[in-house]
């Protein structure tokens, strides 16, 4: 977030550098983290570092400047919506394995999501679907499968996370 305190009359002083703005977030559940920042020179101010919202919805934003000798409080509002984050996975390429050959298959998630259940749905040559236990995802969002190839042919590997209240799911 970031800003400019401006002097609408022009003929008061500047605004100065060092006057305290209060930058306010509330979630959609209620909670409100809030911010204090200064004014650069010219009545600039930032929020540093940026601040990164973690739950999905209406979100409100408030700045305010209570004022000071030279200038009247002021106060501006918005709200900001924030929509579920994409989530993708992908396997990692592996060589083409032989008919009879045993492969560990290995793929990641995005984001990196530790404990998270995926489905995998293996498609062999003749058109028959393979049932798979659940997969879990690693601390850093990678899964493995240990997968027997007892068809020649061309293989179709699906994985599948139905997503949380954060991000949408992927396959």
């Amino acid at each position: 977030v970031s800003g400019k305190l401006a002097n609408t009359t022009g003929s008061e002083p500047q605004i100065s550098a060092g006057l305290p703005v209060e930058v306010a977030f509330t979630s959609p559940a209620g909670k409100t983290p809030t911010y204090q920042v200064e004014t650069q020179i010219g009545g600039i101010y930032q929020l540093l570092p940026v601040f990164t919202p973690d739950e999905v919805g209406n979100w409100q934003l408030k700045v305010s400047f209570l004022g000071n000798d030279d200038f009247k409080p002021s106060e501006f509002s918005a709200s900001i919506v924030v929509a579920k984050g994409l989530s993708t996975i992908k396997f990692t390429d592996s060589d083409s394995p032989k008919s009879g050959q045993q492969v560990s298959m290995v793929g990641t998630m995005e984001p990196k999501l530790a404990d998270q259940t995926l489905l995998l749905k293996i498609i062999k040559p003749d058109g028959s679907v393979q049932a798979t236990p659940e997969l879990k995802t690693d601390s850093d969002g990678s899964f493995k499968h240990q997968l027997s190839f007892d068809q020649s042919g061309n293989w179709e590997l699906v994985a599948i996370w139905a997503g949380n209240s954060n991000y949408q799911s992927a396959e």
